[in-house]
């Protein structure tokens, strides 16, 4: 999990987020649509909420990659997986 964490923080965010665009571009509609509703906490004020393009599904799930090995780094390597930690922050259960 260290290593992940070192590459989240070391690596470009440009550069995770193109790889992660270039991954959704073979998914079907339906599945993009799927994964942006699962993302959705994930938006910040500005961007379009009923989008599901390739890049803002990128940048989504950069922000909850981060956001979960941030997690896991301070609950000493378990990442939440729900449950009471989601009923305070929605995010924690993505």
């Amino acid at each position: 999990m260290s290593r992940y964490v070192y590459l989240l923080g070391s690596l470009p965010t440009s550069v995770i987020e193109k790889a992660h665009a270039q991954a959704f571009k073979d998914l079907p509609r339906e599945k993009r649509r799927e994964l942006f509703e699962e993302l959705r906490p994930f938006l910040v004020e500005g961007e379009q909420a009923e989008n599901d393009d390739n890049d803002l599904l990128a940048r989504l799930v950069r922000r909850a990659e981060e956001r979960r090995a941030r997690r896991a780094v301070d609950t000493g390597g378990a990442a939440p997986s729900g449950g009471e930690s989601a009923a305070l922050d929605p995010r924690d259960g993505v």
